[in-house]
């Protein structure tokens, strides 16, 4: 039997297992329901494991001990109130698994099932990690240094993907997804009242000078054939409608792909904030982190990848998709083994599964689970023969 007629058979088990982690979604760093259930089913599984914090290690002992192939699932979910109206929507009012890691955790663990039965026959050892706190991209860097992470040969992820439809796959080499960074613009300026406007220096006014002057670090200092994103997401400040205020906090991200810009753009934004402020009398300061860098497919694993997509079996093809700036800290990994990222499928249109990731209405087409827990398998199978 094929890799994907192997997963195919536990479609109902694999459907299963998704709903059940859609219905208790848990935000970063306190996954115990995700771990529990994942535990539970390595347990019946006979595959050991261990717990780091809320993540779940666990290896499965082929034949040999190397290569050693890592495969990883992301888990948290997001501070979104479902509106999808599913059987099986969430039971944590605000909180939604709207990024499709409980399809991850699902294929994840059909993969370690399959490969747990051919164990006897796996000329590799494979390592499962069920990483917490993706989507603060804190997750991977909190269990990186590991010892259960030391030693792999390959690594390798699956995103499902609501702007790809049901059957394709992504897995080219190079950029994929961008490196992000963090920051907040700390604001100073003096209060007063509003009718006496000369006796301070208006924090509001110094932040919305910031914000417009920083929408030239990407218009008119960067290449416009290098991709980059600075966002605004959030701005704080004032207490009273007849107050100037005196203080006021800009937090934003930054997405890239070239790694000379960790250090170009918070020097620029610096620079051009504290400009902005200074217009108007006030001081700004920035406070700025550099959180993962790109996602960049080795050249190598994405055609072991692509060798997995043509045997694996499945009723799907490769197909081309243009570098997001969305950002993941599966990069992290691949900085510690060569790796691959692949986006999976899971749009389906005619049954309404095509709203994007993060809206409280996501969610994709189940008949992508087995075409990912098959991935799973056949990346493993592949690496195997090519790091022996």
């Amino acid at each position: 039997m094929t890799t994907y007629e192997l997963a195919k058979a536990m479609e109902n088990e694999l459907r299963s297992w998704r709903r059940e982690l859609h219905r208790h979604p848990e935000l970063g760093r306190n996954e115990h329901f995700a771990q529990e259930f994942i535990c539970a089913r390595l347990d019946e599984m006979g595959i050991p494991y261990q717990r780091e914090a809320t993540a779940v290690l666990a290896l499965i002992r082929g034949r040999k001990e190397h290569p050693l192939i890592g495969l990883r699932a992301d888990m948290d979910a997001l501070p979104i109130r479902e509106q999808t109206g599913l059987p099986f929507a969430s039971q944590n009012d605000g909180c939604m698994h709207a990024c499709g890691h409980d399809c991850h955790m699902a294929m994840l663990l059909g993969a370690a099932q399959l490969l747990q039965g051919m164990r006897d026959e796996l000329d590799c050892s494979v390592r499962l990690i069920f990483q917490p706190a993706e989507e603060t991209v804190t997750g991977a860097a909190s269990i990186i240094g590991h010892p259960a992470l030391q030693g792999m040969d390959t690594v390798f992820a699956i995103h499902i993907w609501s702007y790809l439809e049901l059957g394709k796959i992504s897995l080219e080499a190079g950029p994929r997804m961008a490196a992000a960074g963090a920051f907040k613009i700390h604001i100073r300026g003096r209060n007063s009242h509003c009718g006496r406007p000369q006796d301070g220096a208006d924090a509001v006014l110094a932040a919305a000078n910031v914000v417009q002057a920083l929408q030239s670090v990407v218009s008119r200092r960067m290449d416009p054939f290098a991709p980059v994103v600075l966002n605004i997401g959030k701005m704080t400040a004032g207490t009273a409608f007849n107050i100037m205020a005196g203080e006021a906090e800009l937090a934003g991200t930054t997405r890239y792909f070239d790694p000379a810009l960790t250090e170009t753009l918070p020097r620029l934004i610096g620079e051009i904030a504290a400009h902005a402020a200074a217009e108007v009398g006030a001081e700004a300061k920035l406070e700025y982190e550099s959180r993962v860098p790109p996602v960049i497919n080795d050249t190598t694993c994405s055609a072991l990848a692509e060798q997995a997509v043509a045997k694996m079996g499945a009723p799907a093809v490769t197909s081309q998709l243009q570098e997001t700036m969305i950002s993941e800290d599966f990069s992290l990994f691949m900085g510690e083994a060569p790796g691959c990222l692949a986006f999976l499928g899971g749009r389906n249109e005619a049954a309404g599964q095509c709203w994007p990731h993060h809206h409280e209405r996501f969610d994709v087409d189940e008949a992508a689970l087995p075409i990912g827990t098959a991935l799973y398998v056949q990346y493993a199978l592949e690496a195997a023969q090519h790091f022996a």
